[in-house]
Parts: C-alpha cells; sequence; structure tokens
C-alpha cells in the first residue's frame, strides 16, 4: 500500500504575496457576480419551431391585486387554435396546454385595461399568431406569439 506525506507546513512569504495581490481581483469579481440589479442572460440563446395558428380572446377580467400588474391590469384569457388541424398531434409538448391561457407583458405582467382596448383585443377577437416550441437552448418551452399586431409598445400603459 502506497502512502502519501501531506505537508502542512506554513505558506512561504512568496505565497503570501501572490495572495495579497490576488485578493482585490477575487473581490471586485465576486462583488460584480452578486451585484442586484445587474441584467443578466437566463436560458437561452434558444430557437423555437413556429406552429401557425389564430389566437381568440375568450375572457377579459379584472386583474386580482397580488398578481404582478400594469396600471388598470385586466387578465386576458385565449385559447390557440393551429392553422393545421394535424399539427396538435405532433406537439413536442402534448401536455401544453392550447386554452385556457392568459396574455402579459413584459414579465409577467397584466396588461393595462385601455392598452388592451387600444389593440382590438375583445372577447371573441381573432389574431394570426404562433405556438413557438422551443428547439435549443434553455429558455420557454413554449411561447404563444400574436403576429399580427404589435404588442411591444406596452410599456406607456404599465407601471
Amino acid at each position: 500500500m502506497k502512502r502519501y506525506n501531506f505537508n502542512f507546513a506554513p505558506i512561504r512569504p512568496h505565497g503570501l504575496r501572490l495572495l495579497a495581490a490576488l485578493a482585490p481581483i477575487l473581490a471586485v469579481g465576486v462583488l460584480m457576480a452578486c451585484t442586484p440589479g445587474q441584467s443578466q442572460a437566463v436560458g437561452g440563446p434558444c430557437s423555437y419551431a413556429k406552429i401557425p395558428g389564430v389566437i381568440t380572446i375568450t375572457a377579459i377580467e379584472p386583474a386580482p391585486g397580488d398578481e404582478n400588474n400594469c396600471k388598470d391590469a385586466v387578465k386576458v384569457f385565449f385559447t390557440f387554435t393551429p392553422t393545421d388541424p394535424a399539427a396538435g398531434k405532433k406537439y413536442a409538448f402534448p401536455n401544453w396546454s392550447d386554452e385556457k391561457q392568459v396574455f402579459t407583458v413584459g414579465g409577467g405582467a397584466n396588461p393595462n385595461r385601455d392598452w388592451v382596448k387600444s389593440k382590438g383585443m375583445t372577447v371573441g377577437a381573432k389574431f394570426d399568431a404562433s405556438r413557438n416550441e422551443i428547439l435549443s437552448g434553455t429558455c420557454t418551452p413554449v411561447i404563444f406569439e400574436f403576429t399580427s399586431i404589435d404588442v411591444s409598445d406596452f410599456t406607456q400603459n404599465c407601471h
């Protein structure tokens, strides 16, 4: 059986100088990694398969006050129907329902009531859309996207 000798001798003076020189660099690195408010990539880069279809608005209700809301927010419910009736049988995520989905903006906020009206979102309204299913990366597996209206200007009536 082979024996190993471990030398727990104190760090030599040149080792202390090296450690002293590296300490500020390490401290800055730790602070940069832990500073709140810094934007860091979460997931990604991701690619998606787009399945074309139609979104139908099924309900618009006042948003509960304890949710992530824009000012005067409403909760918008919708269903997605693929253009190709057979597409649903080929979903990569068949347990991710096309029914009772909730439309949110930004970081998952319920949108402003007036903004929703300005986009023509009323119960029964239909919009060209796509169901986007992840192909690669570590992002959200399924995202529903309006393709016939621009929803990127939600910030004017939010927060």
